[in-house]
C-alpha cells in the first residue's frame, strides 16, 4: 500500500515539472515568434524605404536602408520565416544592393562622370564569389567587370582622349552580357558624345539606329530612351 502511494506521489511530482517545461518551451517559442515578427516588419520597412528612395534616385538613402535590411537578419527572423510565406533571403538582399550600386554608377556614367559607386560595387560583388551557383556568380562578376570598363571609358573621355575611348568601346560591348541593358543604354549615350566630340556623322548614324532598336525593346515612354532621344535632337554631347 505504501509502495503504491509512493509511486503515485512520484508521478504527481513529475507532472508539475513536465507542465513547467512545456510552459517554458511555449514561452520561448512565443518570444522568438514575437521578436521574429518585429524583425520582419522592420526589414520590410527598410526594403520599402530603400526602394522608394531608389525610384527617386536618392541612391545614398536607398543604400543605407538596404544595408539596414541586410543587417536585420537574425536567428529569430530565421525562426519566424519558417512560418512566413514572404521569405526574403540574404542573397536576395545582396542582389538588391549590388543592383543599386550598378544603377547608381550608370546614372553618373550617363552624364559622362566618374562614380563612387564602382568602389561600392567592388565591395559588394565579393559576396557573390562564394555562391554555389556558378552561373549566377559568373553573371555578377561579368556585370561588375563591364562596370569597371565603362568607368575607364569615362575617364578617357574626361581627358579628351576621345579616339582611345571609342576604340575600347567595341571590345567592351563584346564582353558585356546580352541582358545588360544598363551597358547598352550607356553605349548609345557614349556613341552620341564621341561622334560629336570627334565630328563623326557615321558614328552618330549608328547610334540612332541602335536607339531605334532599344526604343522598340523598352518602349517609347522609357525614361532612359527618352533622354537619349532628347540628346540626339539637341545637338549637344
Amino acid at each position: 500500500m505504501q509502495k503504491g502511494i509512493c509511486l503515485a506521489s512520484n508521478r504527481c511530482g513529475r507532472v508539475p515539472v513536465l507542465a513547467m517545461l512545456l510552459i517554458a518551451v511555449a514561452f520561448a517559442i512565443g518570444a522568438l515568434f514575437f521578436l521574429g515578427s518585429g524583425a520582419a516588419g522592420n526589414q520590410a520597412a527598410y526594403i520599402e524605404d530603400g526602394y522608394n528612395a531608389y525610384v527617386d534616385k536618392d541612391f545614398d538613402t536607398s543604400y543605407k536602408n538596404f544595408l539596414k535590411a541586410r543587417d536585420g537578419f537574425s536567428p529569430w527572423l530565421s525562426f519566424y520565416n519558417l512560418f512566413s510565406e514572404n521569405i526574403l533571403s540574404k542573397e536576395e538582399v545582396d542582389e538588391m544592393i549590388f543592383s543599386l550600386c550598378v544603377s547608381a554608377a550608370y546614372e553618373d556614367f550617363f552624364n559622362l562622370e566618374k562614380s563612387k559607386w564602382v568602389l561600392v560595387a567592388e565591395k559588394e560583388v565579393e559576396r557573390f564569389k562564394t555562391l554555389e551557383d556558378s552561373d549566377k556568380k559568373k553573371e555578377y562578376i561579368q556585370i561588375y567587370n563591364t562596370l569597371v570598363g565603362v568607368a575607364e571609358l569615362c575617364a578617357l573621355y574626361e581627358k579628351e582622349e576621345y579616339e582611345d575611348a571609342f576604340r575600347k568601346l567595341l571590345p567592351l560591348e563584346k564582353e558585356a552580357l546580352a541582358s545588360d541593358q544598363d551597358f547598352f543604354i550607356f553605349e548609345i549615350r557614349f556613341m552620341i558624345a564621341s561622334a560629336r566630340a570627334m565630328t563623326e556623322p557615321m558614328i552618330l548614324k549608328r547610334a540612332r539606329e541602335l536607339l531605334f532598336m532599344m526604343t522598340s525593346q523598352l518602349g517609347e515612354d522609357d525614361e532612359r530612351t527618352m533622354a537619349l532621344w532628347s540628346l540626339m535632337r539637341s545637338g549637344s554631347k
